[in-house]
């Protein structure tokens, strides 16, 4: 029960950074980026847009930083406090 809070948690902080990142984009563009994260393929999305060199000058701030935006909430919710759990 307690894993699935802390995945759940995870979730709830990058559907927040989500839709800071994406505030001036459309509400089909932000549920398209929140499905993706529901599904568990925002690393891949991720990696394959730094990959790519993917730009958009919409955005907040680069794919890079949502991308470690997104690893220190998965850090924080739920990596470290699964690791405190287990010991």
């Amino acid at each position: 029960m307690v894993l699935l809070a802390m995945i759940a948690t995870n979730l709830g902080i990058q559907i927040l950074v989500i839709l800071a990142q994406y505030k001036s984009k459309s509400w089909k563009r932000k549920l398209w980026e929140i499905f993706i994260t529901l599904t568990f393929l925002r690393p891949i999305v991720d990696a394959y847009r730094i990959s790519t060199n993917h730009e958009d000058d919409e955005l907040m701030v680069d794919q890079l930083t949502e991308l470690s935006f997104n690893k220190m909430g998965e850090m924080g919710a739920e990596s470290i406090p699964g690791c405190v759990l287990q010991c």
